[in-house]
């Protein structure tokens, strides 16, 4: 191989890495949402917390405009994070109702 293509090779291990880091992160906030939502069940609060939501997503877009990264795409990709977390949640309400 030559210099330019050991060179992208690297580079795409390096990003291979990253996403699995990633991954892993995703799943750690996972599990941590799991515990949220019987928290939240427990104690009969609302999944969905509008102020919460709305006070993180402020220091998120000020944290993410410290960066190089788009703040649009940045912010979708949060949202679908949020989405997920809230299903979770909703699925832990549904079996406490089914109980």
């Amino acid at each position: 191989m030559n210099k330019f293509a050991n060179q992208l090779e690297d580079y795409r291990n390096q990003l291979s890495h990253l996403d699995n880091k990633i991954i892993e992160l995703l799943n750690q906030r996972a599990l941590i949402s799991k515990e949220i939502g019987i928290l939240k069940v427990n104690n009969n609060l609302e999944i969905y917390q509008n102020k919460f939501w709305e006070k993180a997503q402020l220091i998120r877009s000020k944290t993410i405009e410290s960066t190089s990264l788009n703040g649009a795409i940045s912010n979708q990709i949060f949202d679908l994070i949020h989405q997920q977390s809230l299903l979770i949640q909703e699925d832990i309400l549904k079996q406490k109702t089914v109980k």
